[in-house]
């Protein structure tokens, strides 16, 4: 079962819900619900990688019991697959909560899809969100008229279609950056998850410096300025005038091109950005 990397997340959801769990700490409705859901997708995973999500349950919760538990209730929850949130689960109740992002051997930010755009930045339904979606259809045609395959993997120059998406992106938020300034700071708080404070708990199993690390994301300035450009690997790399740097790796997230149907989101061809930090002014992270 445990084949891509959201069922890794998964199943190192469950080892984290799991230890707190059994170390006295009471499950809300959504993790209680999400750790019988994830529990075949642990011990879908190898021996090895079940005890190194084990000892970083152990390893985050006496980070917490040290520093944050006498500051919230003894109580962890979880947010929906789809809350569109960076956070994975937050621990106390209703009156403070302390927010975590679970990874394991990447630092991603938040996803996004092409077709979202728009909404991410504040402005679906309008007349620029129209003038990018009608955009991000004719390339999809054109695609689809030039390499009328169904399989993303039959494509004849898949990067082909890759760097017109993304050059596509650039030039919109380019331009939106000056006619609607709000895109900017509006954007990067979504990548970021800067609508929240929250930590971020990465358990890096590979190399000589495997081990459990905290990431705090607890503040930021948004930036009102982002420039643009390409690395080796022809992600979009983004720059922003408040010190932060993120790129955009483009990929798709289905092996089906689907059909092609603006209205239905669905049955659009589903490529996906997995955004990750380049850097950061005075970054906190520490391993624990």
């Amino acid at each position: 079962m445990a084949r891509t990397q959201n069922d890794t997340g998964r199943a190192f959801e469950y080892a984290i819900v799991d230890y707190f769990e059994r170390r006295g700490y009471a499950l809300g409705p959504l993790a209680s619900h999400h750790s019988s859901l994830y529990e075949p997708y642990f011990f879908a995973q190898t021996h090895q990688v079940q005890k190194d999500f084990q000892q970083s349950a152990e390893d985050f919760f006496n980070w917490f019991q040290n520093t944050l538990s006498s500051k919230v209730a003894k109580q962890i929850d979880g947010l929906p697959d789809n809350s569109g949130s960076v956070v994975d689960v937050f621990i106390g109740d209703l009156s403070k909560v302390v927010n975590f992002s679970l990874k394991h051997n990447h630092l991603a930010l938040r996803h996004n899809r092409p077709h979202g755009l728009p909404e991410r930045c504040g402005i679906p339904g309008t007349t620029e969100a129209d003038a990018y979606l009608d955009s991000v259809y004719a390339i999809e045609k054109l695609m689809r008229i030039q390499d009328p395959v169904q399989h993303f993997s039959q494509l004849t120059n898949k990067r082909k279609w890759m760097k017109m998406i993304n050059e596509n992106c650039r030039q919109f938020l380019d331009t939106w950056q000056s006619s609607i300034p709000a895109t900017v700071p509006t954007y990067f708080g979504f990548l970021t998850g800067n609508d929240r404070p929250y930590y971020k708990l990465v358990l890096d199993s590979r190399g000589a410096n495997s081990g459990t690390y905290i990431h705090e994301f607890l503040t930021s300035s948004l930036p009102t300025k982002v420039k643009f450009s390409y690395n080796n690997s022809d992600h979009l790399v983004m720059e922003y005038n408040n010190g932060w740097t993120l790129k955009k790796r483009l990929h798709n997230a289905q092996s089906d091109l689907g059909t092609l149907d603006m209205k239905n989101y669905s049955q659009t061809t589903d490529w996906k950005w997995d955004v990750s930090l380049v850097s950061q002014p005075n970054p906190s992270i520490y391993k624990i």
